[in-house]
Formats: C-alpha cells, sequence, structure tokens
C-alpha cells in the first residue's frame, strides 16, 4: 500500500493501561490534534470517528501508528481493524532514536508524536496491520500462556532448590539427577526434611524410591541412593518442631504447584500440537522444530504472505544484516529491530538441526574452517534454516532436504563468499589478502576496487525522506 506523506494524517499512539496519549500530524510535521484517550471501546470509537471528521476537513487519509498493538494497545487494534482503518505499528527502537529531534523530555505525547513523525517518513512503504487468522489467534494465546507457566514453574523451582538447601544442605543434588522428576517430587513431598527421613528405614526408603519409579530406577541404584539418603539424614542435627514443620510445609506446597505447572504446561501443548495441524504447517517434520518453537513461529509470523521476499522475511526475524557506512567505508550490523521471540525461534532450531543433520553439521564446519567463530557460523546457519522455513510456510509443505536447498542456496555450499561477521554481527568485504583482525575482532582490510558490497534485497532503510 503506497500513501503519499503530503496526503497523509499520520496519528501517532502511544498505549497505555488507562488512557492513550494520541496525536495527529500533517506533512511535514504539524501538530493537528493532540488528546488523552480512555482505553476503553466506547472512547475509542469517539477518538476515530474525530479522526475522521479531522481527515475530512483537511482532505487527508488516515494512517493509525501506535507503538503497541498487543498488549494495552490490543483493544485499540481490533475496534480500528473492525472499522477498516490503515494501521502500521511503530518499533519502539524507532520512537527512541526519533525523541532526540524534539529535545530531552520523556513523556507519552512526546512518544506519540515520534510515533506519527516514524510513519509519516514510512508512507511510502506502508503495509497495514495483518489480521490473524482464528488458529494464529487461538495458537498465539496458547503460546503466551505455555510461556507464562513455564516461567512460574521456572520460579517454583528456584524456590525449591532454596528451600530444600535449608533442610538438606547441598547434599540434596545427589540424591537425584532430575529434580523436577516424577520420583523426586514424590520424594520431596514424603520427606520434605532429614527430621521426616530418619523416621524411614533403609528398605523402607528403597521401597519407595524403586516402586514410585515404577522400576525406571533399577534395585541397586534405588538401594544406592536409599542408603546415602539414610546416612545424611542420620548426620543431621534435630530441627526445633516448630521452625520444621513450617518449612516442610512450604516445600510440600511447591512441590505442589510445580507437580500442577507440569500437568498444565502438557496439556498446553497437546492443545498446540493440534492447532498446529489444523493449521496446515509442518514446520515440526524438520528433526529439531518442537511443536513449542513451530507454535512460537506461527504465532508469531501470521500470515507470511506479508513477506513478499525470503530477505524480508530474514529481516523481521533478524538474521539479515543492516548496512552501516560513510564514504568508501562500509560495513553490516545485526539488525537491532526485528521480533526476538521469532528470532529466539529460528536460533534454536539452526542449533537442533546442527544436531540432527549431516548437511547442516557440514554447512556450520565449513564456515568454522574459514575462519569464523562457533558464534558467528551459527549465524551463518541460522540463516538458511531462516529462508527453508519461510519456503516452508509459504507452500505449507513438510521438510525435503533436496528441495529446500534450491529454496535456501546449498546447505554446504555459501552464496555469500566475501562476506564475514564478527561477533558484534559485521559483516566486512573478504577479498583482500592483507585483512587482519583488530582488537575488537572486526575484520579490516584495504579500500580498494573490492570495497564492501552486498545486494540491495538484503538490507532495508527504516527510514525514507518525505521530501525525497
Amino acid at each position: 500500500m503506497t500513501m503519499e506523506p503530503e496526503k497523509t494524517l499520520a496519528v501517532g499512539i502511544d498505549p497505555s493501561k488507562a488512557f492513550h496519549a494520541v496525536v495527529a500530524v500533517k506533512y511535514p510535521d504539524r501538530i493537528i490534534f493532540r488528546e488523552t484517550v480512555p482505553n476503553t471501546p466506547l472512547e475509542i470509537m469517539k477518538l476515530d470517528d474525530k479522526i475522521v471528521k479531522l481527515a475530512e476537513k483537511h482532505g487527508l487519509e488516515i494512517l493509525y501508528a501506535p507503538e503497541d498493538v498487543t498488549q494495552y494497545g490490543g483493544l485499540l487494534r481490533r475496534i480500528l481493524q473492525k472499522r477498516d482503518r490503515v494501521i502500521k505499528q511503530i518499533n519502539p527502537s524507532i520512537v527512541s532514536t526519533l525523541k532526540n529531534l524534539y529535545g530531552d523530555s520523556k513523556n507519552d505525547f512526546i512518544d506519540a508524536r515520534c510515533a506519527a513523525a516514524a510513519a509519516m517518513r514510512q508512507s511510502g512503504q506502508t503495509e497495514n496491520l495483518h489480521e490473524k487468522d482464528k488458529i494464529t489467534r487461538i495458537l498465539c494465546v496458547a503460546t503466551n500462556q505455555r510461556k507464562r507457566e513455564v516461567k512460574l514453574r521456572t520460579e517454583n523451582m528456584n524456590a525449591l532448590h532454596q528451600l530444600l538447601f535449608e533442610n538438606w544442605s547441598y547434599e540434596y543434588k545427589a540424591f537425584f539427577s532430575q529434580l523436577d522428576g516424577v520420583t523426586a517430587l514424590a520424594f520431596w513431598k514424603k520427606y520434605p526434611s532429614a527430621r521426616l527421613a530418619k523416621e524411614a528405614s533403609e528398605e523402607e526408603m528403597f521401597e519407595f524410591i524403586y516402586e514410585t519409579s515404577r522400576h525406571t530406577i533399577s534395585r541397586k541404584d534405588s538401594r544406592s541412593k536409599a542408603k546415602l539418603i539414610c546416612k545424611t539424614a542420620g548426620s543431621f542435627p534435630d530441627e526445633e518442631p516448630e521452625v520444621a514443620a513450617i518449612n516442610e510445609e512450604c516445600i510440600k506446597g511447591t512441590v505442589q504447584s510445580i507437580r500442577s505447572l507440569n500437568k498444565t504446561i502438557k496439556s498446553m501443548e497437546k492443545k498446540m500440537e493440534k492447532l498446529i495441524d489444523k493449521s496446515g504447517h509442518k514446520l515440526d517434520s524438520i528433526l529439531g522444530i518442537s511443536t513449542v518453537i513451530a507454535g512460537k513461529i506461527i504465532s508469531e509470523v501470521g500470515d507470511v504472505n506479508r513477506f513478499p521476499t525470503r530477505d524480508k522475511f530474514a529481516s523481521y526475524a533478524g538474521v539479515a544484516p543492516r548496512e552501516k557506512s560513510s564514504g568508501k567505508k562500509g560495513r553490516h550490523l545485526a539488525s537491532k529491530r526485528y521480533n526476538r521471540d521469532l528470532k529466539d525461534a529460528i536460533m534454536t532450531a539452526a542449533h537442533n538441526m546442527k544436531r540432527n543433520y549431516p548437511e547442516s553439521r557440514a554447512y556450520y564446519e565449513k564456515k568454522v574452517k574459514e575462519g569464523k567463530t562457533a558464534k558467528q557460523a551459527k549465524r551463518c546457519l541460522a540463516r538458511k534454516v531462516c529462508d527453508i522455513i519461510y519456503s516452508m510456510l509459504k507452500n505449507k509443505e513438510a521438510y525435503d532436504p533436496e528441495r529446500h536447498k534450491r529454496h535456501s542456496g546449498s546447505l554446504t555450499g555459501d552464496n555469500h563468499k566475501n562476506f564475514n561477521k564478527n561477533d558484534s554481527g559485521r559483516v566486512t568485504g573478504n577479498n583482500n589478502k592483507n585483512e587482519s583482525k583488530n582488537e575488537s575482532g572486526s575484520l579490516t582490510g584495504d579500500n580498494n576496487k573490492n570495497d564492501n558490497k552486498i545486494s540491495n534485497d538484503r538490507t532495508r532503510k527504516i527510514f525514507r525522506n518525505p521530501a525525497a
């Protein structure tokens, strides 16, 4: 969608929990509307009616530019999409960059004005915020809920470690290899302290461990563990009954919470698996992309057709470089404006594919032999994996190593031989024999005929001068 800056009314919005700061700007940077709007359906609809009248008065097209459309801006987005408004989400990093143009103060109206200014500069390349389909929206909710539950489980596990250390000292780690395993949790619930473990004989302890593990722990190992636990418990001095009782109650409660969260997480993962099957995507056909990773990728991407090329998709995922040059000197850095959850999922997928697929491993080792560090080589592999994922999402097809080599370039080859990355993500020319590494790890060389080059479709300009 193309909108001319001179005919655009850019409406910057800085959402918050209770109120939204709204600033409407017309070309080149003139404020014609400024207001605080309560975050309620009725007030948001009233705001839209005011903006429509304002746009008609000045003969302009409306472009909404909220800084957030998921959390505090979610209601705003849904109402505006129902009314078929053009919405462009503004990256907070762009807003942060533009703040310097309006002084060193910081408030919601300045943020809203920066969002409007950014939208005005990008109005020539405006893409309307996509509406996710029903399955993707449900999958997004399920993925976020699982993420919250995993975070809660981690907090409970950290609390359990602390409580066990206070009751068993550091020796509790030798009892079980997996602290949150079925057998371990059952043991901590029955014997949360050495005081209770002292009351059980070695034979009773052996029977409990062996039967609770459903014989997955051998009789020999069960007896060895029982002997160690009884010996450790017998060496502990007696604690005051009141203090011991409250500690034991805390451990039992924490164990119960972990058990409950484990069940909820497993249940959520089963729902995610069904939703992925309904969506028609087959990302989990790759060894290394689990249900969780596939769900995260699908929910974050939404409609993959909004990315016309794999390079734009890679830029959104944060695995494509950005240009930074001056005069004859040029370099390319890792992008700072990307979807972090999507990049995390793709980097994890690349790491797993390196272990599961010989061609991925060979490509990774090839990059290491070229002089790249392990981190740099993994970043190169992630770009290849990103291209494969883009093709799979585009065609809703299963993973076929031979077919996808044609989409992403052979994993054992290299389409960008003249570029190296340092640990900061810099890409520099590698055509000169006299290259050397400076102390920061960046590659340097002579700026002659072989000055750094990179194809235009691998980079993207964030700002565009409206007067250009």
